[in-house]
């Protein structure tokens, strides 16, 4: 028996598919409407954001650089946004260069991955402790595309070819994201420019700087829902899938 031949039932009632078919409408669609109503209630923030900007930060923090005596400095990075409150903590809080500085922008709706109807995603996900897999369902997650500025302060031009080489080197062509929800998160490089100050106050020091434009291709994960041996719906979480 499939899943659209079962009774299915959620909090508020349960519903019988072959009643809905007599009157012309599937029982794939009883489930989908079923799944979508309970979707956009409100309640399920998947934290795509916070995850992805972790994952570039996390990214950004793995470069360095080799001084003139051969001392490799590894680079820190920060979220921070727009640049000029950048420099007044390198002039005031005398934050040590090099550094990166990364922030968001914009979100942009990624049509041409997009489906326009909701569809049901089935996966079947192993469940250790009862030793069989086990059905979940979900609507089709939402394809979006995060833009990302990653910004390299530096006092010397050697170090900001540095660490430019060093991001050539990652997306090339691009660079797949590590998300908790997600194994389709792919970063790549869209725009390089240089944003150096050419006139500085006379007690402040020259910083260079050269800004690059990041894409990130990923989606809005769904709430998944698990159907029992019963034929009723359960919402859970990721980390219940996976645990």
């Amino acid at each position: 028996m499939t899943f659209i031949d079962t009774v299915l039932s959620e909090s508020w009632g349960t519903l019988d598919p072959s009643a809905y078919v007599s009157n012309g409408r599937s029982a794939n669609a009883i489930v989908r409407q079923l799944i979508f109503e309970a979707t956009k209630d409100g309640t399920n923030i998947s934290n795509v954001y916070k995850e992805t900007l972790r994952a570039i930060i996390d990214l950004a923090n793995g470069y360095s650089v080799i001084d003139g005596e051969g001392r490799v400095k590894k680079i820190k990075a920060i979220h921070a946004n727009p640049e000029r409150p950048i420099a007044v903590q390198v002039q005031e809080d005398n934050l040590i260069l090099p550094i990166i500085s990364v922030n968001q922008p914009t979100t942009i709706n990624n049509t041409d991955r997009a489906r326009y109807f909701p569809m049901v995603v089935e996966e079947a996900i192993w469940d250790e402790k009862k030793q069989r897999a086990t059905r979940v369902v979900s609507l089709a997650p939402r394809p979006i595309d995060i833009e990302y500025k990653i910004t390299v302060w530096t006092k010397f031009k050697e170090d900001i070819d540095q660490i430019t080489e060093q991001i050539y080197l990652t997306f090339n062509p691009g660079w797949e994201l590590p998300l908790p929800d997600s194994n389709y998160t792919k970063a790549f490089l869209v725009n390089e420019t240089d944003v150096s100050e050419v006139e500085t106050a006379d007690k402040e020091d020259r910083l260079l700087r050269r800004q690059f434009t990041l894409e990130v291709q990923t989606y809005v994960p769904s709430p998944k829902f698990l159907f029992t041996s019963t034929g009723k719906i359960e919402r859970i979480n990721n980390e219940s899938i996976f645990s």
